[in-house]
């Protein structure tokens, strides 16, 4: 990048450089200090700036209405984000959980338990490895209707919090495959995913979540 991003400026500097030399001394070193400053300053900023600007990793995450799946499938596993919130930890929107076992095996969900099937890619040439993914949630109070009880709807957001799922490998032909569902009495939202590594580190890319359009994830009560 540094050859490329260089290479541009060669005959600037070589008209530069011959002007230099039919100045008086006092405009050379004028000018002189304004030609450092644009090779040890502006430049490596440039370079960082490109280096910057190129170390991101983009994932692509989609979500679609689905149901908790009953039996396991041919990976022998589910992964899945229980939403709740717990009084004793205010910012805690729920836990993550995973079943294995032979594939077929019974899972023990209901039939049709409501839930957003996610799956996670990585279209990069790069493996990456221990990708956190946060899910801000928000938590609505159940508001019944007077003249029914049986009726009810969403109120205000009584809380909200972010729960987080850890991706182990994501690589390009390799997708991570998670559900969502809602154990709370609340309203539940998801407005958000964003994802970084669980064990940062300066060298590490930044990760970017890619969702084209983001949806809102909704869900009813748990038991409505």
């Amino acid at each position: 990048m540094l050859k490329t991003m260089l290479t541009p400026l060669t005959p600037v500097v070589a008209a530069v450089g011959a002007s230099f030399l039919q100045q008086a001394l006092w405009i050379r070193g004028i000018e002189g200090a304004a030609f450092g400053a644009i090779v040890f300053v502006f430049i490596p900023m440039a370079i960082n700036w490109a280096s910057s600007r190129s170390n991101v990793v983009t994932l692509r995450v989609d979500c679609v209405v689905d149901f908790l799946p009953t039996r396991l499938p041919n990976e022998g596993r589910v992964v899945t984000v229980n939403l709740f919130s717990p009084a004793e930890v205010p910012h805690q929107a729920g836990t993550s959980m995973e079943k294995y076992g032979d594939p077929g095996t019974i899972t023990g969900w209901p039939q049709n338990s409501h839930a957003y099937k996610c799956e996670v890619r990585n279209p990069n040439a790069a493996i990456i490895f221990d990708i956190a993914l946060t899910l801000t949630v928000d938590f609505n109070e159940v508001v019944r209707s007077k003249d029914n009880p049986k009726e009810f709807h969403s109120g205000v957001v009584a809380r909200s919090g972010a729960v987080s799922i850890v991706a182990p490998r994501l690589e390009d032909r390799t997708t991570f495959v998670f559900y969502v569902a809602n154990l709370s009495p609340y309203f539940a939202t998801v407005t958000s995913i964003n994802a970084e590594f669980a064990h940062p580190d300066r060298s590490q890319p930044l990760i970017k979540i890619s969702q084209n359009p983001w949806r809102n994830m909704t869900f009813s009560p748990f038991g409505s």
